[in-house]
């Protein structure tokens, strides 16, 4: 039960960010709809026909980046409310982790989740969809902010010989002055 305890802050991160991927894929599959459809080949095919259509394609490509401008914006939303669950999800179980050994298994918990952040941005963008697709920073956006990387320097941090921490290193103890 206390195992639970103390991933409850991870779980509670993982729920945000499966609602907000589902909100994303929704959003996309809407802004996806209200695309164009692409104007119908020529039965007879002639040049004047083939013009037409081709004057057509126009108007649908400009509502077609404007729509993708407009989601590409709120691919950042769905990114950084992402990238926040997860900070504060890292935040709570360092704040519920007393020890040493228990904050260096939160910077741990940290890494995990940035990659396996990573890699549900490589699936989103995999399988996102044909005309409309998130930005790739968007989509790495909450993987960025608990990578290994930030990660290993917090876990370092957490067994760094700060002067506060030891009551007898050197800088804790008055210097003498000749």
């Amino acid at each position: 039960m206390s195992r639970l305890r103390e991933r409850t802050p991870w779980i509670a991160g993982a729920v945000i960010v499966a609602a907000v991927l589902l909100v994303g894929r929704i959003d996309l599959a809407h802004t996806e709809d209200r695309i164009p459809p692409v104007p119908p080949l020529c039965v007879p095919d002639t040049i004047e026909c083939n013009n037409a259509r081709n004057a057509r394609f126009g108007p649908r490509l400009d509502e077609m980046r404007r729509l993708d401008h407009d989601f590409d914006r709120r691919a950042w939303l769905y990114g950084g409310i992402a990238a926040v669950a997860m900070g504060l999800a890292t935040a709570f179980a360092l704040a519920r982790s007393p020890s040493l050994v228990g904050q260096r298994r939160v910077f741990a918990d940290a890494g995990v989740a940035g990659i396996v952040l990573g890699l549900t941005g490589v699936g989103v963008l995999w399988v996102a969809g044909r005309e409309i697709s998130p930005p790739i920073g968007a989509a790495f956006l909450p993987c960025l902010t608990l990578s290994p990387s930030p990660a290993s320097a917090g876990a370092s941090l957490a067994l760094s010989p700060l002067p506060w921490r030891r009551p007898w290193s050197s800088a804790s103890q008055p210097r003498a002055h000749p």
